[in-house]
């Protein structure tokens, strides 16, 4: 059976080795969708990322994306990154982008529909970016964030953010 995962994060170019590592294996995983939140980059520039790796992989239209947060918890302004994979979050590469449109629905919302739709104990959360889509998630819907398998995280960054505690 295969397992089930959505990818929340700030789509650099860790993540772009993560979705090739699990599409590699299409027998064992497969990825529900894909969340956006800020980090490397700007939310904006990690959401045009998402798209563009989704396409470079062959899934564009297969695995949809969801906008996530654009600042930490409590926070207005809208950090540009801290530039730990270049000013794009792909190490400048430029990839085309994708054509298709990010889903209107919030990646909490649809972190927390994915969940509820599956059977308990069926998906897989990896994090890695910023976790506040997942504590938006969290604190909106606490029981049904507790019917994840787990959560894989990764974090860390190379200078400080504006506003994100570290």
């Amino acid at each position: 059976m295969r397992q089930k995962v959505i990818i929340d994060s700030d789509w650099g170019g860790d993540v772009m080795q993560l979705a090739s590592i699990l599409l590699s294996r299409p027998s064992e995983y497969e990825i529900l969708g894909a969340t956006v939140t800020f980090g490397n980059a700007s939310q904006r520039q990690n959401l045009e990322n998402a798209g563009a790796m989704l396409r470079f992989l062959g899934l564009d239209g297969k695995v949809k994306r969801y906008q996530g947060a654009v600042a930490p918890s409590g926070v207005s302004g809208q950090p540009d990154g801290d530039d730990a994979h270049g000013s794009t979050g792909l190490g400048d590469a430029k990839l085309p982008l994708s054509e298709i449109l990010p889903e209107v629905e919030d990646a909490a919302d649809f972190l927390l529909r994915a969940v509820a739709e599956e059977a308990n104990q069926a998906v897989v959360l990896v994090a890695t970016g910023p976790q506040t889509n997942v504590a938006k998630a969290i604190r909106k819907a606490p029981e049904t964030m507790a019917r994840l398998k787990e959560i894989r995280i990764m974090g860390g960054c190379v200078k400080e953010i504006p506003g994100y505690r570290v």
